[in-house]
């Protein structure tokens, strides 16, 4: 298939013939994308012998859009299949997957479930004493070797409440907390109180600037030593 493609390019070859269609693949992703993105940007026509598929011909032409509209039915069916499979997994208090095990849980994948990991859960109540303490992100960091965006975001995380959470809803998980709702909710409360008052303190117009185009209120970030203000959504 490589050295087909290959001689494509260098415009060896005029027309790709196959007894039938899943001579060329068995994937009609893979059939597709062969057809409009290699056979036809070189204006190489396609025969299958067994399906009268020749796309040197009006009729033929139409069969790729055809093809094309049942590609995308396959893979919106996937996604939609996955996404179910996942939703399942999240509503059943299992880890859902697809991305990194979250600190600080190793991943059973037998059980389907997230165990803490003893060492890990050591750091972890260290940085919350540390930050309950009245220690900011950035020091917490500097003291256990992890970025400040990553020390918050493991930190916050509701997950360690023994909760699984996916898109905009919230499961009881079969996983065994590290962390109490109580100390959570401190947590949540402290955050609250240090964000609103490092915003005023620091950034003056936050929460004061508004797009003129959409009406939404700008944002502040910090962009290396300078601090910029602008419209998410221009």
């Amino acid at each position: 298939m490589d050295e087909l493609i290959e001689d494509i390019s260098n415009d060896l070859v005029k027309c790709v013939y196959v007894y039938k269609l899943d001579r060329i693949s068995r994937s009609q992703k893979n059939t597709l994308y062969l057809i409009e993105e290699v056979f036809n940007k070189h204006e190489v026509g396609f025969v299958s012998i067994r399906e009268s598929f020749d796309t040197t011909t009006p009729f033929g032409k139409a069969m790729i859009v055809i093809l094309s509209v049942f590609a995308q039915l396959e893979r919106e069916t996937i996604l939609e299949r996955t996404r179910l499979g996942i939703y399942k997994r999240a509503e059943e208090g299992l880890w859902r997957g697809g991305g990194k095990i979250p600190f600080p849980y190793d991943y059973d994948k037998e059980k389907g479930i997230l165990v803490p990991n003893p060492e890990d859960v050591k750091v972890f109540n260290k940085m919350v004493s540390l930050y309950l303490s009245g220690m900011s992100f950035i020091k917490i960091g500097e003291i256990v070797n992890m970025d400040e965006s990553l020390v918050q975001r493991r930190i916050l995380s509701k997950t360690n409440t023994g909760i699984v959470p996916y898109k905009d809803e919230e499961f009881v998980g079969q996983h065994e907390p590290v962390i109490s709702k109580e100390t959570y909710e401190r947590i949540l409360e402290v955050s609250k109180l240090r964000s609103r008052g490092r915003t005023q303190r620091r950034y003056l117009l936050s929460g004061k600037l508004y797009c003129s185009n959409c009406s939404a209120k700008y944002r502040y970030q910090k962009w290396w030593k300078r601090i910029i203000y602008y419209c998410y959504s221009q």
